[in-house]
């Protein structure tokens, strides 16, 4: 009796349990129906994720190596008509995967060394008295060593600034002074050279076809279908792409992004793994104290 009344204390779901009841009905129609919707399922599956999402291919990194060409030539349009070519427009870059392009210079003739009066527009030369002009010192953001005297400015009315141990006569960045190069025409030979380590596969931003005689007369025109994949730029259509004009340019100068964007699906031919170039200025045109680009 003892034995019974612990067993009636245990709830019947832990010594129950359920099976499930299969009927089988043989019907033609049913069958054909059940079997049509298995086979819609599966078709959609196969199409969504294998076929649209392509679920059978991947995004596998990419090697590449940037190489460019400078092409052009221009005179300063100053008095002794120097001419400038890609070995003097086309300065050692400021950073890896870059060029840079003269855009317009101020020419400064006969400096030496020796003494001359600071630029006024220098805040820290101005000065009242010989005892502001730290003698030994160079001047903050200035053009040279200051030698203990407080003279007139040559270049401001009513202004003393210190007398300075520089390359004289300092520079004054005056824009009437400067001359313009006609850098906007000239043209950059972007060669890009990219491998797919994952898939032992090479490509080239040189369309197949193209060779030599009609790489050296293309442009870059994104809205043209065979020459938007030319790899030669003009400097101008670079610096509209990206919004801006290049006279709005030319004085303060400006830094611009060039993106490469390989994006192939090798289920085609290999004529249509091509990149795509997009163009992006970086410095902020609104920011006054040290916007553009220069450099001396």
């Amino acid at each position: 009796m003892e034995e019974k009344s612990k067993i009636g204390c245990i709830p019947n779901c832990v010594i129950t349990y359920e099976e499930p009841r299969v009927n089988r009905i043989r019907s033609i129609c049913l069958s054909m129906i059940y079997w049509l919707l298995m086979f819609a399922v599966a078709m959609v599956i196969a199409g969504y994720f294998m076929g649209y999402k392509k679920g059978y291919q991947d995004i596998v990194p990419v090697e590449s190596a940037v190489t460019t060409k400078l092409y052009g030539v221009d005179d300063t349009n100053t008095s002794d008509q120097t001419i400038w070519d890609n070995a003097d427009y086309m300065i050692p870059p400021k950073e890896n995967g870059a060029f840079t392009v003269i855009t317009s210079v101020l020419v400064t003739p006969k400096q030496t060394q020796s003494l001359c009066d600071e630029d006024p527009s220098v805040l820290a030369g101005r000065c009242r008295v010989d005892s502001d002009c730290h003698e030994h010192m160079p001047v903050r953001y200035g053009n040279g060593i200051m030698t203990g005297k407080c003279i007139k400015s040559t270049h401001a009315v009513d202004v003393k600034v210190c007398q300075i141990k520089a390359w004289c006569p300092v520079e004054i960045d005056d824009p009437s002074k400067r001359s313009y190069l006609d850098s906007e025409q000239f043209r950059v030979f972007i060669k890009n050279n990219v491998r797919f380590p994952d898939l032992d596969k090479n490509r080239q931003n040189i369309p197949d076809g193209m060779g030599s005689e009609e790489l050296a007369k293309c442009l870059f025109d994104p809205r043209h279908p065979r020459n938007k994949h030319c790899p030669v730029f003009q400097i101008n259509t670079i610096v509209e792409e990206t919004g801006n004009s290049f006279k709005s340019i030319a004085i303060e100068g400006c830094v611009i992004e060039i993106v490469i964007s390989w994006d192939c699906n090798f289920d085609f031919p290999r004529q249509e793994c091509l990149p795509k170039y997009s163009f992006y200025r970086l410095d902020r045109r609104e920011h006054m104290p040290s916007r553009g680009f220069h450099m001396r």
